[in-house]
């Protein structure tokens, strides 16, 4: 990280750090910068703790944003008293522009938890006075999209939005899911031989590690509470990981601001990633393009 800082959040827990990273990530589309910071927390060990409170709440005003997660448990409470609730295996959480929170967090036997927020705009993490002007209805997503029935690799959760995929005949092997709009999130994935995404893709390791074989990222293993982004178009792999050991989730939506949690109907799956050995020497590379949306070239 580029700097480390104490934050003054919370009466219960021993310690909260926040990391910051000056590196954006770059999606092809994002209208915002998209940034990665993590609250570390310690205090007793399996103690619950609460993070800032209904008076002065951690704000999302700028945009919305995924954390990934650590803790036994995270609950997450909105100013009517509303609570949203993550356990360890449900790793990913999504939270919408304008929700504020109050969040209580159940640390680990060793007395620890990691929060990693992957945020579209800026975060306000300083506790403040919540106003009318800066909270709205609050809303959270506990996988981080809408759910969808079946697939073989788990829990496969849906961003139900009309995207169209580009250059398709540069992904002659495409991997989907079998449901309409977009594969976004896989929990506890395993291995997967050579592919590149048609978007911008998160991993995140909760516990146990996995190894990328990226050519762009060397040593790539990923280790407990560690993530990874990978651009859209990068050929990588195989992914190497076993699921008896390790918990690996992947989101295939780089962007929170991307996410519609309400859905636009679409008749048509785009695929999440590509299987191949070789990009294309000539021409563009496939994407999963959102129709509605002005797109930004970065």
């Amino acid at each position: 990280m580029d700097r480390s800082s104490p934050l003054a959040v919370s009466t219960t827990a021993a310690s909260v750090t926040l990391n910051e990273w000056d590196t954006a990530i770059n999606n092809f589309d994002s209208p915002k910068d998209v940034t990665v910071q993590r609250l570390d927390i310690t205090g007793s060990p399996s103690e619950t703790v609460s993070l800032y409170s209904k008076t002065s709440p951690l704000q999302f005003s700028d945009g919305p944003v995924y954390i990934f997660h650590n803790s036994t448990q995270l609950i997450m409470e909105d100013l009517e008293g509303k609570n949203y609730s993550a356990p360890k295996t449900e790793t990913i959480v999504w939270i919408a522009q304008a929700s504020c929170l109050q969040l209580h967090v159940t640390l680990s036997p060793e007395g620890e938890a990691s929060l990693m927020a992957v945020t579209s705009g800026k975060v306000q993490w300083a506790a403040t006075q919540a106003t009318s002007s800066t909270c709205g209805t609050s809303n959270v997503l506990i996988g981080g999209g809408l759910p969808a029935r079946g697939g073989s690799g788990g829990s496969n959760i849906y961003n139900e939005v009309k995207y169209s995929l580009t250059n398709s005949d540069t992904c002659s092997d495409p991997l989907e899911h079998g449901t309409n709009g977009y594969s976004q999130t896989d929990m506890r994935i395993g291995p997967l031989n050579a592919h590149f995404h048609t978007r911008g893709t998160l991993y995140y390791n909760q516990f146990g590690t996995s190894k990328y074989n990226d050519e762009a990222a060397p040593n790539d293993v990923l280790y407990q509470s560690e993530l990874r982004f990978v651009n859209a178009g990068v050929l990588y792999g195989p992914e190497e990981m076993d699921r008896t050991t390790a918990w690996v989730s992947s989101v295939h939506e780089a962007d929170p601001a991307a996410i519609d949690p309400i859905g636009e109907s679409p008749t048509t799956e785009c695929p999440f990633a590509c299987m191949t050995n070789s990009v294309p020497s000539a021409g563009s590379i496939a994407r999963c393009t959102k129709s509605s949306a002005n797109v930004v070239q970065v």
